[in-house]
């Protein structure tokens, strides 16, 4: 298919002089983005006869395009017939269509004109937004820049620009050029070794007006193995309590060819004791399991961060997490926080550890060569909550499920036009400080089918738009929820509200397991899913979907009754209030209907959802989203 913007070339006039010249363009000619832009260069061939003509000046000149520079640049033909002039550049007002013409010197007649095409950034498209690559391993990125009616743009150029810490993620390059059908590969390599999400910023014509395009790239976690036997080696200590439980921790390198790691000085601590008055106690909103552990990891002379596996002796709870003692860049005083923890099973937890950074007590940007850790397990009081405004906010909320330190969230709000809609917010739980917390996460908006009719290979989870914060401010503290923006390449705050966790539900006689999580379906439904949230025998629940059109929709499913000991039934609304994001919410307005009917059959990890919601009934098996 050619390109949108291949070249028209117009007829040699005929003329006595040159009755056999003629003028060929090349290639197709770059569209520009508006109020920024170079164009070019622009290459033809002189042909005399059908053959080229070497030494042939020819003229170039920007022509209609307003405060371009340019004009009357002239070029001799090589050996092929080929002149290509200097880049033109300069800045239009307006998106458009301009000319810019080629002629020869000696003969004006003789000439091509060709359309350059202005953009406004906002119109233009790369695609795809997300790649997934192991540390270490070399990624390929095939992009293509079309216009939003999904005409390609061929002949253009992308700048690649590392946000911030990913630029441990590299390219070949900066600068690209697009095919005539604006096609590229980006490849580079992952050169981080910390889990988590990069970024790099694309722009069209190297602009820097418009927002970006982000492709967001997954650090993807190895499947745990045990480490090699001979050659890596590895060390391996057991740390015993007093009772004879034993926490079993084990350093290695996942490159066969680093030298063994070595641990040393591992013991039993009791934070806050009279034996280890220098380690604070941990908080109180901590219940620990099992007992604390210390240890030094030495893996020089190799520099690469070790893996660590850590084997407890009973097991860790729902939402627990390894929890380090000690400072952090942002403060010199040392407190108990989460660490990123890969949970293995109930027992097992791994997670990799750097010099100088996070686990290491010593958090400074020098590192010693030594990582000595002081680790605890246990669960503290998580993220893990439906949120709201309060009454005079009702209508509208934040459902947060966290596993760990990661956080994989959904903010349930409306549209302009008073229409439920919903963010997607995936992040972690870090800690800033002693007294304030925060759990903040990337912002999209996907796209998906219609729950009754869903088609999976129709998701799209978009780029992301900006970021979502949920900040506790110490004990009994007033909590915090800011939505920021994406502006240019800074992440800008345009809504703080605040915020509480929302305390539902009513005690009752039985017991009934804890489901509160987000579930989906699969990667056979990927795109949409259920959080539940629970207070003793509540479930709280609203499934997030998308409507007839496609677009992003939710049904609150805010009580029900258990039917059995493991069956959960209830009503399904629909919702509207007013718009959230552009002005004062209007609780007035907030409107539930009642739709349909919902059955809940829990069995294990998995649970049974089957619905009818106006008009249409389906059944899906769920099981918990890991993340």
């Amino acid at each position: 298919m050619r390109s949108l913007f291949a070249f028209l070339a117009l007829a040699c006039a005929p003329c006595v002089a040159s009755a056999l010249m003629s003028i060929r363009m090349n290639e197709p000619v770059n569209s520009l983005p508006v109020n920024y832009g170079i164009s070019g260069p622009f290459s033809v061939t002189v042909l005399d006869g059908g053959r080229p003509k070497a030494g042939v000046l020819v003229d170039f000149s920007s022509g209609s395009c307003p405060g371009f520079t340019g004009p009357n640049i002239g070029a001799l033909t090589d050996a092929n017939g080929r002149a290509s002039s200097p880049s033109m550049g300069g800045v239009s007002s307006q998106p458009g269509t301009c000319e810019a013409t080629a002629w020869l010197s000696s003969d004006p007649t003789v000439s091509a004109t060709f359309r350059i095409v202005i953009y406004r950034g906002a119109d233009v498209m790369i695609t795809p937004f997300s790649v997934e690559s192991y540390f270490g391993e070399t990624f390929e990125i095939p992009v293509q820049i079309t216009d939003r009616l999904g005409r390609t743009l061929g002949g253009n150029t992308i700048s690649v620009v590392p946000d911030g810490v990913d630029s441990e993620v590299i390219t070949e390059g900066l600068l690209f050029k697009t095919d005539s059908e604006g096609r590229y590969t980006i490849r580079g390599k992952n050169r981080s070794n910390t889990p988590g999400s990069y970024r790099l910023r694309l722009n069209f014509n190297s602009e820097n007006n418009s927002p970006p395009h982000v492709i967001q790239m997954t650090q993807k976690v190895r499947p745990p193995s045990p480490p090699p036997s001979g050659g890596n080696g590895s060390g391996t200590v057991a740390i015993a309590s007093a009772s004879g439980a034993v926490t079993r921790v084990r350093a290695y390198q996942e490159h066969p060819n680093a030298p063994p790691c070595s641990i040393s000085n591992a013991r039993r601590i009791e934070p806050g004791s009279s034996s280890n008055p220098d380690i604070a106690a941990l908080p109180a909103d901590v219940r620990q399991v099992g007992f604390a552990v210390a240890f030094e990891i030495d893996c020089r002379p190799n520099a690469t961060p070790p893996i660590v596996r850590i084997e407890l002796p009973e097991d860790l709870p729902a939402r627990g997490s390894i929890y380090t003692y000690g400072n952090t860049f942002l403060t010199e005083t040392k407190f108990w926080k989460p660490f990123y923890t890969r949970v293995i099973d109930r027992r097992t937890l791994e997670t990799t550890m750097i010099d100088g950074q996070g686990a290491d007590t010593n958090a400074s940007p020098f590192p010693d060569g030594i990582i000595r850790v002081f680790a605890a397990f246990g669960v503290g009081k998580t993220f893990h909550d439906m949120w709201w405004g309060g009454p005079e906010q009702n209508g509208w909320g934040l459902s947060y499920a966290q596993h760990g330190t990661a956080i994989f969230g959904a903010l349930f709000v409306y549209d302009d036009t008073g229409a439920p809609t919903w963010h997607l917010v995936q992040g972690a739980d870090g800690f800033f400080a002693p007294t304030s917390r925060r759990g903040a996460g990337l912002r999209y908006l996907p796209t998906g089918s219609p729950y009754f009719a869903y088609d999976p290979a129709r998701f799209a989870v978009g780029p992301d738009i900006g970021t979502v914060s949920l900040e506790e401010f110490g004990a009994g503290g007033m909590s915090q929820l800011t939505i920021s923006a994406l502006e240019g390449q800074v992440f800008k705050p345009i809504f703080t509200v605040p915020v509480m966790r929302h305390e539902f539900g009513r005690p009752g006689s039985a017991t009934y397991p804890d489901v509160s999580d987000m579930w989906w379906a699969g990667p056979s439904q990927n795109g949409w899913g259920l959080a539940i949230h629970q207070r003793d025998s509540v479930l709280f629940s609203v499934w997030y979907t998308y409507d007839a059109a496609g677009n992003r929709t939710w049904f609150a499913m805010p009580d029900g009754t258990w039917t059995a000991p493991d069956t959960y039934a209830g009503r399904v609304y629909r919702t509207r209030s007013s718009a959230w994001l552009t002005g004062s919410y209007d609780a007035s307005q907030f409107k539930a209907t009642d739709v349909g009917s919902f059955e809940l059959r829990f069995a294990g990890d998995n649970v049974t959802f089957t619905y009818d919601v106006e008009g249409h009934r389906g059944s899906h098996v769920l099981s918990r989203l890991s993340f």
